[in-house]
C-alpha cells in the first residue's frame, strides 16, 4: 500500500528513499517539513533543535554528516547514528552498531575511515579552542547498492 510520488525530497529519489527508510525505523523521526534543499538538488539538510543532518547523494554512495551539541551526543546523536545505519543496512544487529559507536569514541580523538560493514565513518569530536568550542560531527559514507 505504497503512496505514489516522493514523500520527503522531490529533487532526488535516493535521498527521498533514505528518509522513507529512516523514518520507518527511527526513534527520532524527521518530519518532511524539517527537510530543506541543500545548495544542489542532490543534497538535503535537516536542523531540529541542536541536531543537524546533511544528506548528499554522491552517486556511488550516500554521504551523511550529522552533529549536535556535545551534551546530546550519547543520547540524541547516537539514536540518529544507529537509525541511519539501520535504515541503510537493516540486517546489521544493533549490538554491532553500538560496538562501532563505542570504538570510534574510544580514543576521544579524530577517527578517519573507520570501516563498519562497508560504511566509511569519520568521527570529529568537539574541541575547546580559545575562540570557543568546535562542533562535533560524524560523517558516514554508505555505498549505494543499486
Amino acid at each position: 500500500n505504497k503512496e505514489v510520488g516522493l514523500l520527503y525530497y522531490e529533487s532526488d529519489e535516493i535521498i527521498d528513499k533514505f528518509f522513507t527508510d529512516y523514518n520507518d525505523v527511527a526513534e527520532l523521526s524527521i518530519p518532511a517539513n524539517e527537510i530543506e534543499a541543500g545548495n544542489m538538488g542532490t543534497k538535503a539538510n535537516v536542523y531540529i533543535d541542536d541536531l543537524s543532518l546533511e544528506i548528499t547523494n554522491a552517486g556511488d554512495y550516500l554521504a551523511i554528516s550529522m552533529g549536535c551539541a556535545t551534551e546530546n551526543e550519547t543520547t540524541k546523536l547516537y539514536v540518529v547514528y544507529r537509525d541511519v545505519i539501520l535504515a541503510m543496512k537493516s540486517d546489521v544487529p544493533v549490538e554491532e552498531i553500538q560496538r562501532s559507536w563505542n570504538e570510534i569514541h574510544e580514543s576521544g580523538y579524530l577517527v578517519e575511515d573507520y570501516d563498519f560493514e562497508g560504511i566509511s565513518i569519520t568521527y570529529v569530536p568537539a574541541r575547546e579552542l580559545s575562540t570557543g568550542t568546535t562542533s562535533l560531527r560524524i560523517d558516514l559514507e554508505i555505498p549505494l547498492n543499486e
